[in-house]
């Protein structure tokens, strides 16, 4: 017993040392504090929180407003589910504009997938209803029309539809495919809003759609100034996931790029290229739509960073593999930081050999209020208030070895944060039932965690926990 407690005690030795020094010399430190949100969906009260908290973005006269030693970064998924889709995507495009180097706007599958709307609509008097929007354009036209065709045979509805085929209930079918049933009415309200007193007829908010893709239409905008990802002081966005099937890899490029700055330059590039060929008229290039999407049959798309996702089979949050783990901190990464794959009501971090990954997409939350997030250089701060008015924190860095953040239970819970004025911690599991994953949340003060942990990689935490468990079988013993 005395020999393994000295064991640990080298052990922890070993990783207090290894934790100094370590910072890769290619990291660029510019010491702005980065404000980080996204997944918003439409609802501009998450981001009207974010700003009121004041730490990267404030409103003065109406307006809002970049702090001088701050970045800005939104990670995607402006639009949609919620009824502010047009005000999210004007303040997002009028902060590129004033802040274009302090200022990233990053592309979602909620964006990519609305270039889809200029071939789905133009090509409605020539081409027939696609398969894959049948389902949702009898829904509509149940809706709408009264009518129940559910039973009709591919030929049967093709034949059918011919006569009322037109731009509106295309438009609508097609958001209802795209997880987004609810945008039409939302767009419509919207725009009542912008103007009282004016009442807007189906075809109304069809052209209001229509003109988001116009010279200066918000979505045109905001996919011009778009990026895949964006790397600053050690950390990589994007709004999927990095993984070791996708990292590399360029559509249409047989060749992997092995230099993670050259690929994510080269990927903005390629992005750029794709929406510009869109914007000339190219409505038949599909590389955009297919690096976007899920891949056929799956629910992710491996090769895809915009797609892919940082969770298991089980639907549980799964950390980068080693090797890519050591790719990225030999090119100076320390973080990646995504939105897209819900985490339950808070955000969550990995931790995995010195290195993390930050999850932020909350926009299935129950908890009222925009996540904090603020990342300088190695140091993350995330704060959410829980249903008890009691603050949430995530507060980490890639080398604090004996946080327990992003450790995971021998039950197969993970520690998401810690819970104000306590030595409590709260940790989530993910329960699958069918295809339908629900999160469940236990608070457990700091010695039932200690007993809890299990061994994950490289975990110091883990060699600490057995480290108080030997000090305290010691103790008993008489040392």
């Amino acid at each position: 017993m005395r020999f393994l407690y000295l064991f640990c005690l080298l052990l922890l030795l070993s990783c207090s040392l290894n934790q100094k020094g370590r910072t890769p010399s290619s990291i660029k430190n510019d010491h702005l504090k980065i404000g980080v949100v996204g997944d918003l969906e439409g609802n501009y009260d998450l981001l009207e929180d974010f700003i009121n908290q004041g730490d990267t973005l404030y409103f003065e006269n109406s307006q809002v407003q970049l702090r001088e030693d701050a970045r800005f970064i939104f990670l995607g998924d402006a639009t949609d589910r919620g009824p502010g889709s047009m005000r999210i995507l004007d303040t997002l495009n009028d902060l590129k504009k004033r802040y274009p180097d302090r200022v990233t706007l990053l592309v979602g599958n909620r964006e990519i997938n609305k270039l889809k709307i200029l071939s789905y609509i133009f090509n409605a008097k020539t081409k027939k209803v696609p398969s894959i929007v049948i389902p949702w354009y009898k829904k509509i036209i149940k809706e709408d029309i009264g009518l129940d065709i559910d039973d009709f045979t591919y030929e049967e509805f093709q034949s059918f539809v011919t006569p009322i085929d037109n731009d509106v209930i295309r438009l609508k079918a097609f958001l209802a495919g795209m997880n987004a049933a609810e945008a039409f009415g939302h767009r419509r309200r919207e725009l009542e809003e912008f103007n009282p007193g004016k009442t807007f007829s189906d075809k109304d908010v069809y052209l209001s759609f229509l003109d988001d893709f116009g010279p200066n239409g918000r979505m045109r905008v905001y996919l011009e100034n778009a990026e895949i990802g964006a790397i600053y002081d050690g950390n990589i966005f994007v709004h999927g996931a990095i993984t070791s099937e996708n990292f590399g890899h360029i559509p249409k490029q047989e060749l992997r790029e092995f230099d993670t700055s050259k690929w994510v330059l080269k990927l903005n590039n390629w992005l750029n290229n794709e929406v510009n060929a869109w914007f000339e008229g190219d409505y038949n290039r599909n590389d955009l739509f297919d690096y976007h999407a899920p891949a056929y049959g799956k629910k992710t798309n491996p090769k895809s960073v915009i797609y892919g996702r940082f969770s298991s089979d089980s639907g549980n949050p799964k950390a980068p593999s080693n090797n890519l783990i050591k790719k990225l901190r030999q090119d100076g990464i320390h973080r990646i930081v995504v939105g897209h794959t819900p985490t339950g009501d808070y955000p969550i971090i990995l931790r995995k050999n010195e290195f993390e990954v930050l999850l932020a997409d909350s926009s299935y939350s129950t908890i009222r209020g925009a996540p904090r997030i603020i990342i300088e250089n190695e140091n993350v701060l995330v704060e959410t208030y829980m249903p008890n008015g009691k603050l949430l924190k995530i507060n980490s860095t890639p080398l604090d070895h004996s946080n327990p953040l992003g450790v995971v239970t021998a039950d197969n819970a993970r520690v998401i944060g810690k819970i104000e004025d306590s030595n409590d911690y709260l940790v989530m599991k993910i329960k699958k039932k069918s295809n339908q994953f629900s999160t469940h949340y236990e608070r457990v003060n700091v010695k039932e965690l200690s007993a809890k942990v299990k061994k994950e990689n490289n975990g110091c935490f883990y060699l600490l926990s057995l480290f108080n468990r030997f000090r305290t079988s010691i103790y008993n013993e008489g040392f």
